[in-house]
């Protein structure tokens, strides 16, 4: 049997040619070296240094990254390449430099350029020698012109930093699971900015509760407490800022029977507000057994109606409030011989036996 050729290896192939098999290492490695190093710089901006005297403050400037180099035992440096790295065990690495402003007052005094330390260079990056040499011009000064770099030389010695599958920072990412039988929604969220981040997520659960996670909290919060944490205390402006549509505004309203479990001092909370009838032991209520106050507010009622506040009083002898939602209403069904013919002769089979 002859095999069909994947053609998606070919485009991997092409790829490998074209950009090289250590292209998302160098690409990364440059971009650290032309943005991410002074954007870490300007995020911390600067020191206050506190002193007997007058304080001061050390702001930071640019950045400066130099060539790679040797430093020899009498303090002089010289270029050097990779292999002589590997062959004298040393670090290729080139040195960084900042820009130091001192503030006396507000006022800026001369800016200096102090080194500060040296970084490894990734072999074959931009700021490797050996990116800048043609090939016959590599192969004289004994480097491989096939290497693909990526890789780092401490000590003569090579290393790498090892690639981890992430996911995207500041990307909001939803998933949908199951959840003891029930359906919750996730949204997650690597919230990230320089030198920090942080994992963000919020659920949806069964109940319609919308729930917020964060790094700083050993509980879930609900979404409407964390906003009025904020300072946005008004209802309307809340569903405002999570969104525009009514659909999302009647998920962040809270259920009938979360309220009767959280909020209600009744006995039927732990029932999801749900009364039982004394007679029937059952749910369903015969609209003579009601009270005759909640007759005439139930008799006007529509299924998942709920009432305006009544005033009762208690066992106790106290004043409350009292909300009632209408589950379901059946219509009173009349027995006639034609719908019910068998119920009425069972029945009367046994009465019959009885006599």
């Amino acid at each position: 049997m002859s095999s069909v050729p994947n053609e998606n290896w070919a485009i991997i192939e092409n790829m490998i040619k074209k950009e090289g098999i250590a292209s998302h290492h160098l690409n990364s490695y440059n971009e650290f070296l032309d943005h991410g190093i002074q954007d870490i710089i300007d995020e911390v901006g600067g020191i206050d240094v506190e002193t007997t005297g007058t304080p001061y403050r050390v702001s930071f400037g640019k950045i400066f990254i130099g060539e790679p180099r040797s430093v020899e035992l009498d303090g002089s440096t010289s270029r050097i390449l990779p292999l002589e790295t590997r062959l004298r065990d040393l670090a290729y690495s080139a040195p960084i430099h900042l820009e130091m402003t001192v503030e006396e007052n507000g006022i800026a005094r001369e800016t200096q350029k102090h080194h500060i330390g040296d970084i490894p260079i990734m072999i074959r990056s931009a700021k490797c020698e050996t990116s800048k040499m043609a090939e016959k011009q590599m192969i004289e000064k004994g480097e491989d012109p096939l290497d693909p770099g990526g890789y780092f030389i401490v000590n003569g010695s090579e290393r790498i930093i090892v690639g981890l599958e992430d996911l995207s920072p500041n990307k909001i990412i939803v998933e949908k699971d199951k959840v003891g039988g029930n359906i919750v929604h996730r949204s997650k969220i690597y919230s990230s900015i320089v030198g920090y981040r942080a994992k963000l997520e919020l659920t949806l659960k069964a109940d319609g509760a919308i729930m917020v996670k964060l790094p700083s909290s050993p509980v879930d919060l609900p979404i409407v407490t964390l906003i009025r944490a904020l300072g946005i205390e008004n209802d309307r402006e809340i569903a405002s800022l999570i969104s525009n549509q009514n659909q999302v505004h009647n998920l962040l309203e809270i259920t009938f029977e979360k309220a009767a479990l959280d909020f209600s001092d009744d006995e039927s909370k732990n029932n999801e507000g749900l009364l039982i009838s004394p007679n029937s032991g059952s749910s369903m209520f015969l609209m003579k057994d009601l009270d005759p106050a909640l007759y005439f507010v139930i008799e006007k009622m529509s299924k998942n109606e709920i009432s305006a506040p009544m005033i009762i009083q208690t066992r106790d002898g106290l004043k409350a409030y009292r909300l009632v939602k209408l589950r379901k209403k059946t219509i009173a069904h009349r027995a006639n011989l034609i719908d019910d013919y068998d119920k009425i002769r069972n029945v009367a089979l046994s009465e019959k036996k009885q006599e």
